[in-house]
């Protein structure tokens, strides 16, 4: 269906791209497959046939979702989910349903803990009750005396509680260890004592949940660069082989005179080696370096 909405629009509530008040109903972006909606105090939530969660107006206390705490005047799509179900907009707050019965919460708990989940305030959807990994950690090459940490993100309702492992042995701050009861565990000063798989246990009240395993790979000398190639592929590219510790943050650089460079794409090289391409008409240069961050 369409959707339409009139009245007050101080912070945009109305979605119309404005934040000036209509007294008869003006019709909300072009959809056709709206499927429900809800206002709060100052803000609009609704849902789409597909299952996809949008929002819009007053966003002070992250009440729409998105991340951010800037009023949007037009629906804004909140996170990449197609499984939402049924959402309620309160003063500041927002609740919602997905199809997997799991409920959902973000904005501000003011002064009666509308959240369900023991915080002041977020901006973004957090899962109310047992917690759920959103990013897991990843699989790291350190080489000895460098520093290897390993993160996690979760949500559920707070408070929560965080224990590191190593192979299977939970791990205490000491020696060259800390973060082992946090969301990131680091390992300073690596040896190859520290090889091995590590995962994370997340718990609160409701339950718990324990992470993948990640592997630390311990090399007695860093792990160089290395950028190899170029292959010309169909569609004007060149594709070229980046190589790396794996885990690490990477550029690429590029240069016209091998003397001023310029940073032309940035990424995690998880495996250790993976392809890049790149337009064959780029103008950022010709040559090109790789350059692996600490």
């Amino acid at each position: 269906g369409t959707l339409w909405a009139w009245g007050d629009n101080e912070y945009g509530q109305l979605g119309d791209g404005t934040t000036a008040n209509k007294s008869s109903p003006v019709r909300i972006g072009t959809g056709t497959n709206w499927l429900a909606v809800a206002a709060g105090g100052g803000h609009t939530v609704a849902l789409q046939a597909d299952g996809t969660l949008w929002a819009w107006g007053d966003n002070g206390f992250g009440q729409l979702g998105d991340g951010t705490t800037v009023d949007k005047s037009s629906p804004v799509r909140i996170g990449t989910g197609t499984n939402w179900l049924a959402v309620a907009a309160g003063a500041e707050h927002t609740v919602a349903l997905q199809a997997d019965g799991t409920l959902w919460a973000w904005g501000w708990n003011w002064r009666h803990g509308q959240l369900g989940d023991g915080t002041s305030l977020h901006s973004s959807p957090g899962k109310i009750g047992a917690p759920v990994i959103l990013g897991h950690p990843t699989s790291l090459t350190s080489a000895v005396g460098e520093t290897a940490t390993f993160g996690i993100t979760a949500s559920g309702s707070a408070p929560m509680f965080y224990q590191w492992f190593k192979n299977g042995t939970s791990l205490a701050d000491g020696r060259d260890i800390t973060g082992a009861t946090t969301t990131d565990l680091t390992i300073a000063n690596v040896q190859p004592s520290d090889a091995g798989g590590y995962s994370v246990v997340v718990s609160n009240a409701y339950g718990s949940v324990t992470s993948v395993v990640a592997t630390l790979t311990v090399v007695s000398s860093p792990l160089q660069p290395l950028i190899t190639g170029p292959i010309q592929l169909q569609g004007g590219q060149f594709q070229f082989t980046v190589n790396s510790a794996p885990g690490r943050w990477v550029e690429v650089q590029a240069s016209p005179d091998l003397s001023n460079w310029t940073t032309v794409a940035s990424f995690i090289n998880i495996p250790g080696t993976m392809p890049w391409s790149t337009p064959a008409t780029n103008t950022s240069g010709c040559f090109y370096r790789l350059r692996q961050l600490p």
